[in-house]
C-alpha cells in the first residue's frame, strides 16, 4: 500500500484527514488571509510596551463605531500587536460591510511621549442600490 496505514473503523476521522493532508498543513493557515505581511517590522516605531491610544473609523455611514469595535480583536489601551491588527482587519473584511481594507487604508500615528500608537481606518462602503 505504498506507506499508507490501513484504515480501520477505530481510526478517528481527524487523524485520517491529517494523514491525508500531511502534518505541515494547519487549519488556521487556510482561514487567515492577511492584509499585512507576516514578518513586517513596524516602520512607525512600535516597540514593546507601546499601547494602542485610539482607534478611529472614517467612512462608516451605515454602521456604528460600537459595531465595528466589537469586530476588532485589538482594542484601545491594549499593548500594540501586529497580529491582532491583522486579525481585526480580516474580521472586518470577512463581514463584507465595506470594500476590502488594504494596508494603505490603515494609518498608524505614533505618539512617542505617551508611548502610544493611534490607528485610523479609512473605510469605504460599497455602493447600495438606487434609482435607475
Amino acid at each position: 500500500m505504498l506507506g499508507r496505514q490501513p484504515v480501520s473503523h477505530r481510526t478517528p476521522l481527524l487523524k485520517l484527514r491529517k494523514q491525508q493532508l500531511g502534518a505541515s498543513l494547519r487549519p488556521h493557515s487556510i482561514r487567515e488571509q492577511s492584509v499585512f505581511p507576516q514578518n513586517r517590522i513596524l516602520d512607525c516605531g512600535g516597540r514593546r510596551g507601546t499601547a494602542v491610544g485610539s482607534i478611529e473609523f472614517r467612512g462608516n455611514r451605515h454602521f456604528s463605531d460600537s459595531t465595528l469595535r466589537r469586530m476588532m480583536v485589538l482594542n484601545e489601551g491594549d499593548p500594540f500587536n501586529y497580529r491582532q491588527l491583522r486579525q481585526s482587519l480580516n474580521r472586518l473584511n470577512t463581514a463584507g460591510f465595506f470594500k476590502p481594507i488594504t494596508k494603505d487604508q490603515v494609518i498608524i500615528q505614533r505618539d512617542p511621549a505617551a508611548h502610544q500608537l493611534d490607528l485610523m481606518l479609512n473605510l469605504e462602503e460599497p455602493a447600495r442600490g438606487g434609482w435607475g
